[in-house]
């Protein structure tokens, strides 16, 4: 799990699936279409990212805390317009992560004892 380089890719999808033509404020069927994409879309490009050869170069609660500052940060400065956009790409873009390994994370940082699936996304 690497937050930062998954949020980034998210500001990709979003700049990938967002045409300002069609995104209009008094659009909305067209505004939740668009999310809808930038959330499978960012889900996808999550597995690609998750099977390509890379190493953590920082520390994963400094990754945690700056990947939640990028997604703040990112969903605060947008255009009221794009936020759901923004929202759902954010989401799509750590969605596997939190399905397959809140519960190991959980278990180890909080001493729970939530039981440990097999991962349901590859690679994560």
């Amino acid at each position: 799990m690497n937050v930062i380089f998954h949020t980034v890719s998210a500001i990709g999808v979003v700049a990938m699936v967002t045409d300002t033509s069609i995104v209009k404020p008094d659009n909305y069927r067209a505004v939740t279409t668009v999310a809808t994409i930038a959330l499978f879309a960012a889900v996808f490009f999550h597995g690609v990212l998750d099977y390509m050869p890379h190493c953590y170069p920082v520390h994963s609660k400094w990754d945690v805390v700056i990947g939640l500052c990028i997604i703040a940060t990112g969903t605060i400065l947008v255009r009221k317009t794009y936020r759901l956009i923004v929202v759902a790409a954010f989401a799509g873009c750590i969605l596997p992560d939190i399905i397959d390994l809140l519960p190991a994370i959980s278990n180890k940082y909080m001493g729970w004892e939530i039981p440990i699936m097999q991962p349901i996304f590859p690679g994560t």
